[in-house]
């Protein structure tokens, strides 16, 4: 059985996720870097012996990418990959991957929030709460919001 030296994988910009958000645990063997931010300089220092880049926010482009041919990989801790040269991660045949399940609970939530919201006229009942509104008119009131969403035909 032939012996693998564990990947190197190094993680560019790990200040840009929040600590509350616990990263995976990686299934196999590999080495981890992590740096809390990286200056556009020291991007190829950094990822010069990396089989594996993460990155949230740090630019790859196409004279990065020649400079690190042992580079197979950029994981990208995000949705969209706008930060990172495609067509010279094609000529230079390094993967490109996003975060798998990236926010699968909080855009649908975010989402119904967003219709009671819109149902409900929150910003506006909010807007005139602020202005002073609630206090000054005597038939302004919230009555029965809750129970009212829960029997609303969306």
């Amino acid at each position: 059985m032939a012996h693998h030296s564990p990947i190197k994988v190094v993680f560019l910009d790990r200040e840009t996720i929040p600590d509350h958000i616990t990263l995976p645990t990686l299934r196999y063997p590999h080495h981890w870097q992590s740096y809390p931010a990286t200056a556009p300089d020291d991007v190829i220092e950094r990822l010069q012996q990396a089989d594996v880049a993460v990155i949230n926010k740090v630019v790859i482009n196409d004279t990065i990418l020649a400079a690190l041919p042992k580079l197979k990989l950029i994981a990208v801790a995000a949705t969209g990959v706008n930060n990172v040269d495609l067509d010279a991660c094609r000529a230079n045949r390094v993967q490109v991957c996003n975060v798998q399940g990236y926010a699968t609970q909080s855009v649908p939530e975010h989402v119904m929030a967003l219709i009671f919201a819109l149902k409900r006229q929150l910003v506006g009942y909010h807007t005139d709460v602020r202005r002073g509104e609630w206090q000054n008119v005597a038939s302004f009131a919230f009555s029965l919001i809750l129970l009212a969403v829960s029997q609303a035909a969306l």
